[in-house]
């Protein structure tokens, strides 16, 4: 009697990014994230900014755009074609809103965004156009949207962009975490209002969404239940001042395993 050959093509995650990429790293190695199937695996070549440093996109003397070096090394050795279904997931420049206003060091402010009037608003504070905060997150986002093009037309079996978990409730626990990393430098800057950095946070997940859809890239705002009743990280997943844990990267990758899965279905 022949056995019988499995006809389910492998398929294989390639996870390159920042910061937010270390609680998914620490998943994976110490085995606390299982691939419910054979047929799924992964690889984290690039993780931080030591491994990935510089811009995502670099201009050669005559203006031309380049892909990130280290990252364009993990392309040519994992790429499109072969034997598995080849696909990457970026976890890139998570951190945008929070360059923009994770500490108050001037007046306070506050805005609102389209779709979330209800959030509170402190009418105290200087209340400042979406479109100016909007466009302050834009900046910090141009290389993501160049490469997410550039990435979206390589062949791959499918990309995807995953969203960096939403800001810390706990304000006093933000600024603690800060200070005993010594991101604190200046002395008179406070953790800014809970609200306005999930404010900031909201912005940010529109800009990424519109960057996806403009690139036809899968876009993955929030890992499900990992964020509590007001959209802020639940406490059992936060690490410090503006990363999750690892047990939030079990919860991403097993959301990555499922989207791979299903992607064609």
């Amino acid at each position: 009697m022949e056995a019988l050959v499995s006809t389910v093509k492998p398929k294989r995650v390639i996870i390159f990014g920042h910061s937010h990429v270390w609680a998914l790293r620490a998943a994976w190695k110490t085995g606390s994230f299982t691939p419910s199937t054979d047929h799924f695996s992964l690889d984290i070549p690039l993780c931080g900014t030591k491994q990935f440093p510089g811009d995502l996109i670099n201009y050669n003397a005559r203006g031309a755009e380049q892909i990130n070096a280290a990252l364009l090394s993990v392309l040519n050795t994992h790429p499109p074609a072969g034997a598995n279904d080849v696909y990457l997931a970026s976890v890139c420049q998570g951190n945008a809103y929070n360059a923009v206003g994770l500490l108050l060091e001037g007046p306070a402010f506050d805005f609102v965004v389209p779709g979330y009037e209800a959030l509170p608003l402190n009418e105290c504070a200087d209340l400042v156009p979406f479109r100016a905060i909007k466009s302050l997150i834009q900046r910090q986002c141009l290389g993501l949207a160049t490469l997410m093009h550039r990435l979206s037309k390589l062949g791959y079996a499918g990309i995807m962009h995953f969203e960096a978990p939403p800001p810390i409730e706990d304000g006093d626990f933000v600024a603690e975490k800060l200070r005993q990393n010594n991101e604190i430098s200046n002395s008179t800057a406070i953790v800014n209002d809970k609200y306005v950095r999930l404010k900031l946070w909201l912005t940010q997940t529109l800009i990424m969404q519109e960057i996806c859809g403009a690139a036809g890239v899968r876009y993955v705002r929030e890992v499900p239940a990992t964020s509590n009743e007001a959209g802020f990280l639940a406490d059992r997943y936060k690490k410090d001042a503006v990363h999750a844990n690892f047990s939030y990267g079990v919860e991403l990758l097993a959301c990555c395993e499922r989207i791979v899965q299903d992607w064609n279905h």
